[in-house]
Formats: C-alpha cells, structure tokens, sequence
C-alpha cells in the first residue's frame, strides 16, 4: 500500500486539502469520503481537525497490514477521582470512540466503560500502534473537553497513559476480549446476569464493536476459542480486576528508556534532538514513575541544562498530556527547588510559546484565578500574579501597564477597575 502520512501541521490560516473532512466530534461523520472501511481506507483523503485559525491532521494512520494485530487497553482516572461519574459520561464517551473509529485502521473487539477505568480489546491493522494511539488520544481529547466543561475540571481527570499490552495468540486475545467485557461485574457496579449499557457485551450486535479483525486473523479455530472462553467466564481468569493487576507495576527505568527511544525513533541516548528531549522524558517518567533527576543521571544530563529541561518537560505534561502543575512536580520528584520560582518562569514561559492570557495559563495548570462569589468576582493567586508583573517590567524594561496587557488580563462587566486596581497591586 502506498505510504500516505503527511504534514502533522497544516500551519495557521493553512486550508485543508481538497477533498479533506473537518472532524466535528458533535456530528456523526461514519459514512464521509475518506474514512476507514473495515480497515482499509478507499482512498488518500486526509481527517482534519480546526486547530486555531488553521488545521491539523489527525487521520495519518496507515493500513500496511492485511493482519490485523491485537491489544489490551486499559485507561483509568486519578485516584479518588471517577473519570466518568456519571451515566452520561459514560454515554458520552462511547460516542466519542464511535464517532472517532472511521478515521483509523482500528477495531474494537471489545470494550467496557466503568466508573474509573475503560477497557478495551483493539485490533490495529498497523504494522505498529501509532494508529491505536492516536485512535485513543483523539477520542481522550475529545472527552477530556466535555469532562472539564460538564463537571467545572482543570486538566487531564485520566491518571496516566494507555496501558497497552500486545496480544499475539488466540486464546490470549479471545480470554482478554472477554475479560474487558466483564470488569463491569468484576469492579461491582452491575450485579452478575445485570446489564450493563456501556459494555460491548450488551450491545446484542447493535453497536460499533465486533470481532471481525479477530476471526481473519485466527480463522475457525480462534472463534473456537472465543466461543469457549464466553462460555467458561466462571473461571479465576475473568475474575481479574485488570486495574490492580496493569497499574501495580511499572516499566523498569532501562526498559522505559529503551521502548520510549524506539517510539521516537531515537536509536541511542545521544542521538535524540534537543527538541524531543523533554517529551523523551515526560514519557519516560509516565512509563516509569522514576524521578527527574534519576532519567537526567541515566540520559547523562547535568549541569545547568536540567534546570531548563525540567521547565519544557513540565510544560510537556500540562500542553500536551493535559497534566496540572502539581501533579507533574510530584511525578518528577522534584525535591531540591523551591516551587513557586519554577512555576514563575513556566507560567512566563507558557505565554510567551502559547500567547495566552494568563487566567488561560492558570486553568492549563491547575491553579485557581477567579470566581463569582455571590454575584461578586473573588481573585485568587493574585500575589503570584503581581510578582510575575513586577518581574516581566524588571527585566524586560517595559511599563507595567504594558505587561497586563500582554497577560491579557483586562477589565471586565464584573470588574470594571480589574486593571488599575492590579498596577496598584504592582506599584505598592
């Protein structure tokens, strides 16, 4: 099959090729020119997405395989935090993996969708799992917008990336298909012989899941296979919470390193671009749970360069793994800096590289700017503010007036003297 990935980045104000479809995650778009069909794409149109004033491709999976191969996929939430509390969350994610499946060489096997974690059998037909993942990160952002819209959130409610785990024979793809189903009744939240409307156990052949890929690939034998795993779910194997078995370890920092290269395509520790070596790490540490300064020792980083790459990898985590602050200072482990300078010259940071305005920042990074409280508007962080003021006017020599307005923070119906009473706050 001819080699169709493009440009990542159609550039801002760019126009999407002819014949290009806009992804619209409101609007269901299965049967648009373009798409994956069983698999197979009909043709080289490219899926699109507004990014900005421009656009940006998101359907460069290719199909490269007439074999489909097989994943175990398991997401969850935060600790203490459901990621889909309630049934229209649920409902909504569903759609979202319905609305985004034409767009890749994927197929949902099976799938199950519980108050924390989502559960799914995946088969890509892409020699490798670009496309599954970019399958999941479309689908995630998508809900991720919903989630914090719906429940009033800040960031990313999922805990850490997909935990992905190839399946190569029968009998362990047909016993995990049926495992992802059932982690429903196994987490508790439908009693045995219920149903349960968010699983593709009871989609009785309606929904968008199906085996399709699975019987190809192992023909007569494999729905064999299946068929008796369906029929034996009383067995210790479907009793497992896949949860507590995925998440209770982690990679070994060697092997962390070693896998997350490959993904990058980066064949040693010294050939990786200075561009690529924050997100090197932020995946790495995902992988791993080890700390920043362990991953510098071990990619031989010292000196005054670990400070600046511990700034762009925590900018990594909050852009784009949609982490706060907090959380990405606790994953890194960081012990010997003192917080607020650090988040000081990332907040900067960020406005320079995003051009947002600064409440926009705060909201990326988890930490409180303002609410109306009774009808009147309450500030937050405002000292944290000031000092980013006062410290933009230092050292780049500009009026203070100047630097609120390059934060954007301006005056508002709520707060008709927000910007003079803020140079107040500055001057003092």
């Amino acid at each position: 099959m001819p080699n169709r990935t493009r440009r990542n980045h159609m550039g801002t104000g760019a126009l999407p090729p002819r014949g290009s479809v806009v992804y619209d995650p409101d609007r269901d778009m299965s049967y648009i020119n373009g798409t994956f069909r069983d698999g197979r794409q009909a043709d080289a149109v490219t899926v699109v997405k507004r990014s900005g004033r421009g656009f940006e491709e998101i359907g460069v999976g290719a199909y490269n395989s007439d074999t489909a191969k097989f994943y175990r996929v398991v997401l969850t939430g935060k600790a203490g935090e459901p990621v889909f509390p309630t049934p229209g969350a649920k409902s909504y994610y569903v759609k979202c993996l319905a609305s985004a499946l034409p767009y890749y060489p994927v197929e949902i096997e099976s799938y199950s969708v519980t108050n924390n974690a989502a559960f799914f059998v995946i088969a890509s037909f892409d020699q490798t799992e670009i496309s599954l993942r970019r399958f999941l990160s479309l689908v995630n952002a998508t809900y991720i917008e919903y989630f914090n819209e719906v429940f009033d959130h800040s960031g990313s409610p999922f805990r850490s990336r997909p935990a992905i785990k190839r399946l190569k024979s029968a009998s362990d793809a047909a016993e995990n298909i049926v495992l992802a189903e059932r982690q429903p009744y196994v987490r508790g939240e439908v009693p045995p012989g219920g149903k349960y409307p968010y699983s593709s156990a009871d989609e009785r052949g309606e929904g968008f899941s199906a085996p399709k890929a699975f019987a190809e690939a192992f023909g007569k034998d494999g729905l064999n296979e299946l068929k008796q795993a369906r029929e034996d779910r009383a067995r210790p194997i479907f009793a497992v919470d896949l949860v507590g078995m995925v998440f209770s370890s982690v990679d070994k920092l060697d092997d962390a390193i070693e896998n997350t290269l490959i993904d990058f395509g980066c064949f040693t520790k010294k050939k990786i671009p200075n561009d690529i070596m924050p997100k090197v790490i932020a995946e790495v540490n995902e992988r791993s749970a080890a700390p920043y300064d362990k991953i510098c020792k071990k990619l031989a980083i010292s000196g005054g360069e670990k400070y600046t790459l511990l700034t762009k990898t925590i900018e990594e985590l909050i852009i784009n793994s949609k982490r706060t602050f907090d959380y990405a200072w606790d994953a890194l482990g960081v012990t010997e800096l003192d917080k607020k300078p650090v988040a000081v010259d990332i907040i900067i940071e960020l406005s320079d590289r995003l051009g947002y305005s600064i409440d926009q920042i705060f909201a990326k990074m988890g930490f409180l700017y303002c609410g109306v409280v009774g009808g009147k508007v309450q500030y937050y962080n405002d000292e944290l503010v000031v000092e980013i003021i006062r410290f933009l006017s230092r050292s780049r020599r500009q009026p203070i007036e100047s630097v609120i307005a390059s934060l954007g923070i301006r005056d508002t119906f709520e707060d008709p003297s927000r910007v003079r009473n803020i140079a107040s706050m500055a001057r003092s």
